[in-house]
């Protein structure tokens, strides 16, 4: 009889071992934290890109509904300020031009044109001496053609010297009853009253263009100065002091146009007695007799 067999039972093998759960959690969690923060950042970021966006637009916006208003105000003030300047720019000029110039003359007389210079006008020098209205000195001596006329010298040539030698001029003797009492120069070409005037009705020496150039002798009191008496004769005039080229005291309106000689200290004849010389343009309102006025008051010789 066989042995009996011995049977060899191999033992299973051991069962797996289970997996750990633990292991595989944590990594599910995290991924969806970290997805879930992905998520929130996304919406915070679309959210804010949303907010950014409006408000970009907003103040796209914002200045194209301003810039029409804005315009409004400054275009409406613009156009004032605009036409105000003009018209300050255009004031000043005219200021400018309004003041006149300053003459000797009152406001209703000008002097006459005196082309160059010389102290006599235009009207002058053509109507009476015969010189050029456009040379100073005439006849080129060194002295200029108004001042040879106020020192009655002739002012077209050197010789004859003076004016009464070259004819322009003639010499008036004036009359008191049938004593002459003063000699004066006129222009040749004026036309005078004839002799015997008595004394105080005034002698008019006329001018080819209408004016008069008068002279009147006239009475003052003894024992009062020149100046006292003139006061008492024509006291709203202002005068000036000066003496004549004879010599005489004599008084000058601040216009030149009235001038008293007094006659008391220098000769006999004319103690108690001054002549008052007057120039009258008539209807003119400019003085174009000016240096010949003067040349009469300095030529009066008292006799």
């Amino acid at each position: 009889m066989e042995p009996p067999k011995v049977l060899t039972v191999t033992p299973p093998p051991p069962p797996p071992k289970p997996v750990v759960p633990s292991a595989g959690v944590p990594q599910k969690k995290r991924m969806a934290g970290h997805t879930k923060a992905i998520l929130i950042a996304g919406a915070i970021l679309l959210l804010a890109l949303a907010i950014g966006g409006f408000l970009v637009l907003n103040s796209i916006k914002t200045p194209t509904v301003s810039t029409p208003e804005k315009p409004t105000p400054t275009t409406r003030p613009a156009p004032v300020t605009e036409t105000t300047k003009p018209v300050e720019t255009t004031k000043p000029p005219a200021v400018t031009e309004t003041p006149p110039a300053v003459n000797p003359f009152p406001s209703a007389n000008t002097p006459g044109t005196d082309s160059d210079s010389d102290g006599l006008t235009d009207l002058e020098e053509k109507l009476i001496y015969g010189t050029n209205a456009k040379l100073p000195d005439t006849d080129s001596d060194g002295f200029l053609d108004g001042n040879e006329v106020y020192h009655r010298y002739n002012p077209g040539g050197t010789a004859p010297g003076t004016l009464l030698e070259s004819g322009l001029v003639k010499q008036y003797t004036g009359p008191a009853g049938d004593a002459p009492w003063y000699h004066v120069l006129y222009p040749a070409v004026w036309t005078v009253p004839a002799t015997g005037t008595d004394w105080g009705i005034p002698t008019a020496f006329a001018a080819t263009t209408g004016e008069k150039l008068t002279v009147t002798v006239l009475e003052r009191s003894q024992g009062v100065t020149f100046a006292g008496w003139l006061q008492s004769v024509d006291p709203k005039t202002t005068f000036s002091s000066s003496t004549t080229k004879n010599g005489y005291e004599a008084r000058t309106s601040d216009d030149q146009l009235t001038v008293y000689v007094d006659g008391s200290a220098v000769s006999a004849i004319g103690a108690g007695y001054a002549i008052k010389f007057q120039y009258d343009a008539g209807s003119k309102n400019t003085i174009d007799y000016l240096q010949t006025f003067k040349m009469m008051v300095n030529s009066l010789e008292w006799l």
